[in-house]
């Protein structure tokens, strides 16, 4: 993600992250969700549409959905937005 190959390497596929949430905020847009990694490269999901399900609180470990081509790059990160809940598909 951090070297910019993001798009060329993951393009129209379909991501499942995995990992422990580190912060999860609102937005208008719906709920932004950081994920904890080995680095100081962040990576968030916008959760758009919520599953019935349980949402994402810090210190769970959540499985996420997203189309690799519609990553967002930050600064520092990169964001993936209209993720779902694995538990949301």
């Amino acid at each position: 993600m951090q070297d910019d190959h993001f798009y060329s390497d993951y393009g129209d596929k379909v991501l499942v992250v995995h990992g422990s949430v580190a912060n999860v905020q609102s937005t208008t847009g719906g709920r932004q969700v950081a994920l904890r990694t080995n680095t100081a490269f962040g990576l968030t999901c916008t959760i758009t549409s919520p599953s019935a399900g349980p949402q994402p609180s810090v210190g769970t470990v959540v499985s996420l959905v997203a189309i690799g081509g519609n990553a967002q790059r930050e600064p520092s990160s990169v964001n993936l937005p209209d993720c779902r809940t694995a538990s949301g598909l």
